[in-house]
């Protein structure tokens, strides 16, 4: 137990960012507590105040427990969804891997130290989502110190079973990857294919659930009150369901069962886990640093073909996508996390027909000026939530590592490489937005209104872009021994994810107070993110070239 320990204390030492520099440790503490309080404010506290204001509806009904319930399941989903990136970019694709296997140590104590490393991180998405959710409820229903002390308890243990789900399932996959010549290849597809399989067995799960449920027994069940509807609440997550109802069972006796079995089946979960970790995870990371390349004698025809003189820009493009995608970590991380949301919303939205002719029906009947506005205002906050949290431009300058250096070298102008960086972001960022073009053309949606949200996506991804490149030139971090502490580990993502939360937020609340029409709302954000990002632009031609030149 003492070497977990210790080997917890020097993963989050590695982790912490402190790159050797003892000035920069508090500032960049007091840094992240601001930014972490302007997160929790501008999610935490609509959340929490969200859930009070629905509580005495549903309390009148005798359903209020449905409230915890569906918090706990979608934040289960959430670390699960996630937790299945961190996990394989901790485990597989972190360098550290490569001095930690020599050590006598054993795989069980390997997985143990980065799983509880990964856990912690977790607690960050529990605080800013599902905190104010416990508070909020607890408030209104006003419940006494038993009710906190055994939310305690669930906050601290209901992200282990979705993360013990994430690694199984990776250390499963993982393993099989790790077969021939191509193994940086296959632990890519391996990667992608943990997510979208972890994408598959939820809907499964849910689709299988709901399938011996129609409306009329539905209606039934929410009728007899007395937070009837928890139970059909399960899902993959059976801990999200006894949670809930050790929170809001009337019986002591009840409270005290579920909170049991809930604590029973979160350390049965994770023992399953130890117990795999020892079979699959040795032969699934073995030889993780090794790569494959042929080596062929080129004829002269061939070597002009690739040789052949491009544009400045479009050559460092390519340079920039081909190293993000030829890289586990920040493809993962840069690319792939990117797109999960709108897949997301597509399979939940649209592999059921019933759920399309639902949507259909409903957006045929969208003919009010005003609404329209609304909901173009809306498309926008989330194609800049989509777009914020893409580290691919935060992360640009970062990337280069130690080898920052050799870009003061080549043949192409500081102005040329940050704009490169920037076009790069904005071509990965086009995948997300043609996902949700493609979505809302399905839901028939007016043709003005779709072409709107694709110009207005398009201007919102170049300034999340530009933003991000900006933010990473004034402060790269360059000191790093795996390519996950320059994506995962990068305060910069975070604090460009932060800003596109507050303006998305702002954007959202203006739509709704104002409620302009689809022209006026369309002629208005144009106006005002074109002039955002003509004032960038002017940074990165004036000042930014000489702080990107000063890097070392």
């Amino acid at each position: 137990m003492s070497k977990i320990f210790i080997l917890i204390k020097v993963l989050f030492k590695n982790g912490s960012g402190n790159e050797g520099k003892r000035k920069s440790k508090f500032p960049s503490m007091i840094l992240n507590i601001f930014l972490g309080l302007i997160l929790v404010m501008s999610i935490g506290v609509p959340i929490g105040t969200f859930t009070a204001a629905i509580y005495k509806d549903f309390a009148v009904m005798g359903q209020e427990g449905i409230i915890l319930s569906l918090a706990f399941s979608m934040v289960s989903f959430i670390i699960f969804i996630f937790g299945i990136i961190y996990v394989l970019t901790t485990f597989y694709f972190s360098k550290d891997i490569e001095a930690l296997l020599p050590l006598p140590l054993k795989a069980d104590e390997i997985l143990s130290a980065k799983f509880i490393t990964v856990l912690i991180y977790e607690y960050l998405t529990e605080l800013i989502v599902l905190l104010p959710v416990i508070i909020g409820y607890g408030v209104k229903a006003n419940t006494g110190i038993s009710y906190w002390m055994i939310s305690i308890i669930i906050f601290l243990l209901l992200p282990v079973m979705p993360l013990v789900l994430a690694s199984i399932l990776n250390m499963v996959i993982m393993r099989f990857t790790n077969l021939g010549k191509h193994k940086d290849a296959f632990r890519v597809v391996g990667g992608i294919l943990a997510i979208f399989s972890g994408l598959g067995v939820n809907l499964l799960v849910q689709k299988a659930s709901s399938s011996n449920m129609g409306e009329q027994n539905l209606l039934e069940v929410f009728a007899k009150g007395n937070n009837s509807m928890m139970n059909l609440l399960g899902g993959m997550f059976p801990t999200s369901k006894l949670a809930a109802l050790a929170l809001v069972s009337t019986s002591v006796n009840k409270g005290i069962m579920n909170l049991l079995l809930f604590i029973l089946i979160t350390v049965i979960s994770f023992g399953v886990f130890m117990i795999l970790a020892r079979i699959l995870y040795f032969k699934g990371v073995m030889g993780s640093s090794e790569s494959f390349s042929k080596r062929k004698e080129l004829k002269s025809k061939e070597f002009d073909k690739i040789t052949s003189e491009n544009s400045k820009i479009k050559s460092y493009v390519i340079k920039e996508l081909r190293v993000v995608f030829r890289t586990p970590a920040f493809l993962l991380n840069c690319v792939v996390g990117t797109i999960v949301f709108p897949i997301f919303m597509i399979i939940y939205g649209f592999m059921d027909p019933n759920n399309i002719q639902m949507l259909t029906k409903i957006t045929g009947e969208v003919k009010d000026p005003k609404l329209i506005g609304i909901i173009f205002g809306v498309a926008f906050s989330v194609i800049l939530f989509i777009s914020g949290s893409n580290a691919m431009a935060s992360t640009s300058i970062s990337r280069e590592g130690e080898l920052m250096f050799i870009n003061k070298y080549i043949p192409i102008t500081y102005r040329e490489q940050i704009f490169s960086k920037i076009i790069s972001s904005v071509i990965v960022n086009m995948i997300s937005i043609i996902l949700i073009t493609a979505m809302i053309i399905i839901l028939k949606l007016p043709l003005s209104l779709i072409i709107s949200i694709f110009i207005i996506s398009i201007l919102g991804s170049v300034f999340t872009s530009t933003l991000g490149v900006v933010i990473d030139i004034n402060r790269p971090k360059l000191n790093w021994d795996n390519e996950q502490k320059a994506v995962k580990q990068n305060i910069n993502s975070f604090i460009s994810f932060v800003i596109s939360i507050l303006i998305g937020g702002l954007n959202i609340y203006l739509f709704f107070k104002l409620k302009p029409t689809l022209l006026i709302g369309f002629i208005s954000l144009v106006v005002v993110i074109v002039l955002i990002i003509a004032l960038l632009i002017y940074y990165i031609n004036g000042k930014g070239q000489e702080v990107y030149g000063r890097i070392e």
